[in-house]
């Protein structure tokens, strides 16, 4: 027998569709007797009605030592929790007060340096008294250094008045 090609084949027929028809009415007893298992059902009978390993036993003693054990953690981890908050707190105070402190010890400085550029500032004249003023303390200094070696040879009075005249 010979292959038929491609062109050859022709699709099957597609099949009767499947009608569904709906089953036929219950009667009204049936209905009744529906509606009573479904109340029945609804109330709170699945204890009596389950097996004893779906029933609500109370806790063995291995059981409520290890409930115990997970309240105290938990009791722990809050507490844990609450004196990392109130550290957080304390630290942001403390920062909050260091920043408080820098503001203020600038404001200080700035207000000091405000008091110092009010000054009054000196004339011509009187700078140059000042500047003679540490010019004689210095060489004064540096004449009784060297005068200090022959003032046996003086008399106190007369090394002043030579002291002053240098």
């Amino acid at each position: 027998m010979a292959m038929k090609t491609s062109e050859e084949i022709t699709p099957p027929e597609p099949r009767t569709k499947f009608i569904s028809r709906e089953p036929p009415p219950r009667p009204e007893s049936y209905r009744r007797k529906r509606r009573i298992v479904e109340q029945s059902q609804t109330q709170d009978t699945s204890y009596f009605n389950s097996p004893v390993s779906n029933r609500l036993l109370p806790p063995s003693p291995g059981e409520l030592e290890r409930i115990e054990k997970e309240r105290l953690h938990q009791k722990s981890v809050r507490e844990i929790i609450a004196s990392a908050a109130e550290a957080a707190a304390a630290e942001e105070a403390a920062a909050i007060a260091e920043v408080k402190a820098k503001a203020d010890a600038a404001a200080e400085k700035a207000a000091r340096k405000k008091e110092k550029s009010n000054k009054k500032s000196l004339t011509l004249e009187e700078h140059a008294a000042n500047k003679e003023k540490r010019l004689l303390k210095l060489i004064g200094a540096v004449v009784v250094k060297c005068m200090s070696k022959h003032s046996k040879s003086f008399d106190h009075d007369a090394f002043k008045r030579h002291a002053k005249e240098v």
